[in-house]
């Protein structure tokens, strides 16, 4: 098994069938129920419990936050649950700390990730409906590589 958030950077030979033959792009999670079930299970890996009461109806950030990033918030958010005298994560830290938080600015760097997860995906059942759109409607995968190759060039210029 490999994991990668760069699957265009690995070489061509590690990539093919017979070696990885199954490619899973993962990405950032879009729907709130998922990012819930998200912010109690790494609660839950951080050795604390969030009720299910405590989660908000729709997370801030929905679509900009990665598995680290919400980690992160409920490490923010536990410390400061623990600092009020709580060994559980309370509402009001939970909403300070996702208010307080700033996704990353890396749109194009972002944007090349997801291009090459899509472009790299073995299978489209395993892509998100709004991946699939995003793949019909820029054209296929040829026309997602031209961007991604476009994108490159982009940073590699900074």
């Amino acid at each position: 098994m490999l994991l990668t958030a760069r699957p265009d950077l690995l070489p061509i030979d590690l990539k093919r069938q017979g070696r990885a033959e199954v490619h899973i792009p993962l990405f950032y999670p879009t729907d709130d129920a998922e990012l819930r079930t998200m912010l109690m299970v790494l609660a839950k890996k951080a050795g604390t419990e969030l009720a299910e009461a405590d989660l908000p109806a729709e997370v801030p950030h929905k679509g900009n936050l990665s598995g680290a990033d919400i980690e992160g918030i409920v490490g923010r958010a536990y410390r400061s649950s623990l600092l009020a005298g709580s060994r559980t994560i309370t509402r009001d830290a939970l909403t300070a700390a996702l208010a307080g938080f700033m996704p990353s600015t890396q749109t194009l760097e972002r944007e090349a990730q997801e291009l090459a997860a899509i472009i790299e995906c073995t299978d489209v059942e395993f892509l998100p409906p709004a991946k699939r759109d995003k793949l019909d409607k820029l054209g296929g995968r040829e026309k997602l590589q031209e961007r991604l190759t476009a994108i490159k060039q982009i940073l590699d210029g900074q």
